[in-house]
C-alpha cells in the first residue's frame, strides 16, 4: 500500500489568503477537508514555531516529511488574486517529475467534473526560490500543491462554499487513482 500525507496548507498564525465569499481563510477551510480525509491518509500541518521564517518552516517541514517515506504528499490550498475574474483549477508540481504532472493533471481533471471550474494550465516549478518550489523540488515523495479555485472569485467560492466533504472526495478519488 502506498504511503501518502496531506499536508494543510499555511498554518494557525499564518492562515494564507481569505475568501470573502466562503467567509474563511486558506487553511481555515483546507483543515476541514483534511478532517474528511484523516482515515485513509496522515495529515500534517506546519507548526507556528517562534522566530523562525517561513522557508524555513517549509525546509523543517519537508525534512519532517522525508523522513517517513511517503509516496505522495498533497499540500491544499486555494488560490486568490487582484483581478476577482481569475478563476479555475490549477496545480503546481516539480518540472522534471513526470509522475506529479500526471497527478496535477489527473486532480484538475477531477476537479473540473465535480465542481464545474475552469481547467487553468499547470504551473511547473522549476526552482525553489519559485512559490511552492522547496515544497515540490525538496519533497523525495511526489509532491503536488493543488489549487482547487480562487477564493477571490465569486463564482468559484460558491462552487466551494459549504463543500468541505465533497471536495475531500475528490482529493480521495484522486488518492485512489494514484495508488492503483
Amino acid at each position: 500500500m502506498k504511503k501518502v500525507v496531506i499536508v494543510i496548507g499555511h498554518r494557525t498564525k499564518k492562515q494564507g489568503a481569505y475568501s470573502p465569499y466562503l467567509g474563511e481563510s486558506e487553511y481555515s477551510y483546507m483543515e476541514k477537508v483534511a478532517y474528511y480525509l484523516q482515515d485513509i491518509v496522515d495529515v500534517y500541518q506546519r507548526p507556528n514555531t517562534l522566530f523562525v521564517s517561513e522557508t524555513t518552516r517549509i525546509n523543517q517541514m519537508v525534512n519532517t516529511i522525508n523522513k517517513q517515506k511517503y509516496d505522495l504528499v498533497l499540500s491544499l490550498h486555494f488560490n486568490s488574486f487582484h483581478d476577482r475574474k481569475a478563476h479555475g483549477a490549477t496545480a503546481l508540481h516539480y518540472i522534471t517529475n513526470s509522475r506529479t504532472k500526471q497527478i496535477a493533471n489527473q486532480f484538475i481533471k477531477l476537479v473540473s467534473e465535480s465542481f464545474s471550474v475552469k481547467k487553468r494550465s499547470l504551473i511547473p516549478v522549476t526552482s525553489t526560490k519559485e512559490r511552492g518550489g522547496v515544497f515540490v523540488i525538496k519533497t523525495k515523495a511526489d509532491a503536488v500543491l493543488l489549487e482547487p479555485f480562487f477564493g477571490s472569485n465569486l463564482e468559484d467560492a460558491i462552487k466551494f462554499k459549504n463543500k468541505h466533504e465533497e471536495y475531500a472526495n475528490t482529493i480521495k478519488a484522486l488518492i485512489t487513482k494514484y495508488c492503483q
